[in-house]
């Protein structure tokens, strides 16, 4: 469990991430009904993608305060950006819980690096 003072830090990160590389595009996402590819990128840059994982898996091990902090801050500049980012988690969630190791290898390494969003059959 991180100390106050990383959750502190940890939401200074997300926010200023959120305000400078989601804020700028969230009327436009939601104006023409776009997936917020401006947010993924930024998703790539602190690994959010991979938060909630195991780091066994290549994730970041973030317990639900971390996540909690993080869906909150990027919902405060863009809703739609805080909605993909949780739909990723729990359409991964599963399979990092419950899937083979190919299917983790084949699957979660790569979204969790945030190079792929659904994998294509």
């Amino acid at each position: 469990m991180l100390e106050r003072q990383d959750y502190e830090e940890f939401r200074k990160a997300v926010r200023r991430l959120a305000e400078t590389k989601i804020q700028p595009h969230a009327a436009d996402v939601d104006e023409k009904k776009r997936f917020p590819e401006e947010a993924l990128d930024a998703f790539k840059e602190l690994q959010l993608i991979a938060l909630p994982f195991d780091e066994s898996i290549g994730g970041q091990s973030g317990d639900v305060l971390a996540q909690c902090i993080c869906l909150e801050e990027i919902a405060r500049v863009c809703a739609t950006s805080s909605l993909t980012l949780m739909v990723i988690w729990a359409g991964l969630g599963p399979i990092a819980s419950f899937g083979s190791p190919q299917l983790v290898e084949e699957v979660m390494k790569p979204a969790i690096n945030g190079n792929i969003v659904a994998p294509s059959v």
